[in-house]
């Protein structure tokens, strides 16, 4: 059987996932690297499934660490608001670099892959770490792509290359379930053997509002609503849950697939912040709970 873990974006809220995670291992007794034949990740995602992805660390080791350093990787900074990032990528890197520095792509102990967008091109990129080019990049420089989040980090510019890295949740991929799909169905792994798609999600608050409150909405409010950009946008919302009917869908289908999405899609919107460094200890309590929720059948 082969299991594939795929991890949203989602910033300080990746505590949850960890904690899923975490308490994952405490059941089954192994590490994800050893878990999972496949690990895809969006942002935060792709610094979780990145770094575990390597084997270099237990999961509950980087939880603790995460936890430990989010008031430094979401430290205010004097800055141009709006033309420059509200928070330095150094913290970032500085965690990255205590556990991978120096490994390459290749070295994962498990495949891997990281999403970006370029704005070069305009597409979502995945670098793979089984591919012959993407396997020799460095881990923590692809991982950073990814992390890349506009008006928190900012763009990763590679001036020999010519292209200029975003988060790779800016496009359709915070929940990166679909590409999850297509990578098992290039695999052939269905053809072979039964196949096992676990989602974990970093929690969204619910988007609706009243009848009243919607109706007040004039058109730069209507604007407003629809990107949220400091939130990542409605559509980034919506895509998510839009991805987990489809997977669900499809797996209902196929006796050789099954598919579980952990997701808090119902979380209070004073706690739903991308740099809530002070709700870390509530994102660890759902990530507790919702753990329970998790279906052992196939781990």
């Amino acid at each position: 059987m082969k299991r594939i873990l795929a991890i949203d974006g989602g910033g300080a809220k990746g505590l949850i996932p960890l904690s899923v995670l975490s308490a994952i291992t405490d059941t089954v007794k192994r590490e994800p690297a050893q878990e999972f034949d496949l690990m895809i990740g969006s942002s935060i995602g792709a610094i979780e499934g990145g770094v575990l992805s390597s084997g270099v660390i237990p999961v509950k080791e980087f939880k603790d660490t995460f936890y430990k350093d989010l008031p430094k990787i979401f430290a205010k900074r004097v800055r141009v608001p709006i033309f420059q990032p509200k928070y330095s990528r150094e913290p970032v890197q500085a965690l990255l670099d205590a556990y991978v520095k120096g490994v390459k792509m290749k070295q994962c102990k498990t495949k891997f892959i990281g999403t970006s967008v370029n704005l070069v091109d305009g597409r979502t990129h995945f670098f793979k770490s089984w591919e012959e080019k993407d396997g020799e990049l460095n881990l923590t420089q692809t991982i950073l792509r990814s992390a890349a989040a506009p008006l928190y980090f900012g763009t990763m510019v590679d001036k020999e290359t010519k292209n200029v890295w975003m988060d790779g949740g800016c496009g359709d991929m915070n929940a990166p379930i679909m590409q999850a799909f297509i990578e098992i169905m290039r695999h052939g792994w269905l053809l072979e053997e039964h196949v096992h798609i676990l989602s974990l999600g970093c929690g969204q608050a619910n988007q609706g509002m009243s009848f009243k409150k919607a109706v007040s909405f004039n058109n730069i409010r209507q604007l407003l609503f629809f990107m949220n950009p400091v939130e990542g946008g409605l559509s980034r919302a919506q895509l998510s849950m839009t991805q987990d009917q489809w997977m669900t869908a499809l797996s209902k289908y196929k006796i050789d697939l099954t598919f579980q999405r952990i997701e808090m899609y119902d979380m209070p919107k004073e706690i739903d912040k991308m740099d809530g460094v002070k709700y870390r200890d509530e994102y660890v309590k759902i990530g507790e709970e919702l753990a329970k929720q998790v279906d052992y059948t196939y781990l």
